[in-house]
């Protein structure tokens, strides 16, 4: 079941176009990486499907249903988004924090009921972190805290997951942590768009990529996109994407010149 579906899709800001022509579909069940180097416009992207800026052309529809016909509440009732872990302003109990995630359930001026609380907890359980509740989210580790974040958006609901570079900044447990997370929760019929500038995510989990440079988009098969040629030209420096015969991924820095396909 297709849950996301954008069709010659065109992003930018105000009068400048970034890209066009965009065309990716998320099922459920699916994971999908998007990578690109800084500047082509991932963050306009992610923003476009999101909804928080407009769409130069083209379309964008959860489960059949034009987005811009939906109001914000509806929207978030079936999107969700998680943004790169950091310290927080506020020490709020990690439990506060993931119910903040069904404030689209809410009223005009509607707090959080006993069924939101238990919707936040179960969130939590099933990241197995509700050991956490009670504790401080200044207090807690960067892999623990992303997790929090991915629990607060899985209380809001929604069936599609946007993350943003989500094991960044991360040391190896917590990456290792992060990413087998997001692993179950496809294997729990969620789809999840994942932004990372780390390719071996993509190949390690045999994921669709969709891949944005200044000329292009395209989307396909990590193991089959992500080349040595394609690689190197994208970030405009001699890459090599090697197999080891344990089966895990490298990318590693390769020889010769590159010119850069943007």
């Amino acid at each position: 079941m297709t849950l996301l579906d954008a069709t010659d899709l065109s992003i930018g800001y105000g009068d400048r176009l970034l890209a066009s022509g965009i065309g990716l579909s998320l099922d459920a069940g699916s994971i999908m990486f998007l990578l690109g180097p800084n500047g082509v416009g991932k963050t306009t992207l992610f923003k476009t499907l999101l909804g928080l800026i407009p769409a130069k052309g083209g379309v964008v529809r959860l489960s059949g249903d034009d987005v811009r016909q939906l109001s914000r509440r509806a929207f978030a009732q079936r999107v969700s988004y998680v943004p790169q872990a950091s310290p927080t302003a506020f020490a709020y109990k990690v439990l506060d924090l993931v119910v903040m995630g069904r404030t689209s359930h809410l009223g005009t001026f509607g707090a959080p009921s006993r069924r939101d609380h238990e919707q936040a907890l179960a969130a939590l359980e099933t990241l197995g972190i509700a050991g956490l509740a009670q504790h401080e989210t200044s207090r807690i580790s960067g892999g623990q805290l992303q997790l929090v974040l991915i629990a607060r958006a899985l209380a809001q609901g929604a069936r599609v997951i946007f993350m943003d570079e989500p094991t960044a900044s991360l040391d190896l447990g917590n990456r290792i942590m992060v990413l087998d997370r997001i692993r179950k929760l496809a294997a729990d019929g969620f789809a999840v768009l994942v932004s990372t500038h780390e390719p071996e995510q993509a190949l390690s989990f045999d994921a669709i990529v969709a891949v944005l440079s200044k000329n292009d988009f395209v989307v396909g098969r990590a193991a089959q996109l992500l080349t040595s040629a394609r690689l190197s030209g994208l970030y405009g420096t001699p890459l090599l994407v090697e197999r080891t015969p344990s089966g895990k991924w490298s990318v590693s820095q390769g020889e010769g010149d590159i010119e850069r396909d943007w």
